[in-house]
């Protein structure tokens, strides 16, 4: 298979200087590429953290940057696994040059794009992973929700309370089942996700 991952953090410019962020590490995203690789298949990997190395990556900074480098990527794709941590916002018109400082500050904000909504034209036989990070009492529930809005095949569900931890709970959805884990780790996670993947995409091999 050929697959794109995308991970890290978007940055959005306030002005030529400042930013805002998140404090996405892009650290789940690799292990996601490496386990690719240890199944033999193609990876690229577009990451907004620099401080990430891997064989075949691509650096990125804004949101639109990133659906950028993923529309150059995904025609030949097979899956799209989208780990990055998009922000949410950015400015409505961004400050040419650097904001004075000053005692208090209004920032004139609108929502970003939604980079797997403007792929969702690429689809056609690919498989599409999402992320969702959710309180644990209706973290199933939303994550469902939102598998079923974008079209995606696969939805990671990371509980609120293991972000930033080396270890992670939560749980892997399909359309039809679905895996908890409790405190693994990345690479253990990753396992699981491309057993789902490589499942759903030879079920599409022989529907297609």
């Amino acid at each position: 298979m050929k697959i794109l991952i995308t991970c890290g953090q978007t940055k959005e410019y306030l002005d030529d200087i400042r930013y805002i962020s998140n404090k996405a590490t892009g650290i789940f995203g690799v292990e996601l590429a490496q386990e690719a690789l240890t199944r033999g298949h193609d990876v690229i990997l577009i990451s907004g953290s620099k401080e990430i190395c891997f064989p075949n990556i691509k650096y990125i900074e804004t949101t639109n940057d990133l659906l950028k480098e993923c529309i150059k990527y995904i025609e030949p794709a097979n899956a799209l696994i989208m780990n990055a941590a998009v922000c949410d916002f950015r400015m409505k018109h961004q400050i040419p040059g650097k904001i004075k400082k000053k005692k208090t500050l209004s920032l004139n904000l609108q929502e970003n794009i939604d980079v797997i909504k403007e792929l969702a034209k690429y689809k056609k036989d690919k498989v599409y992973v999402g992320f969702a990070l959710e309180e644990k009492k209706h973290g199933k529930k939303n994550a469902l929700k939102k598998m079923l809005e974008k079209s995606l095949d696969l939805i990671i569900l990371n509980y609120l309370n293991s972000f930033g931890n080396t270890d992670i709970s939560g749980q892997v959805i399909t359309r039809t089942e679905s895996a908890p884990f409790n405190n693994k780790t990345k690479s253990e996670v990753a396992a699981v996700t491309f057993s789902f993947i490589e499942k759903i995409w030879n079920i599409k091999q022989l529907t297609t």
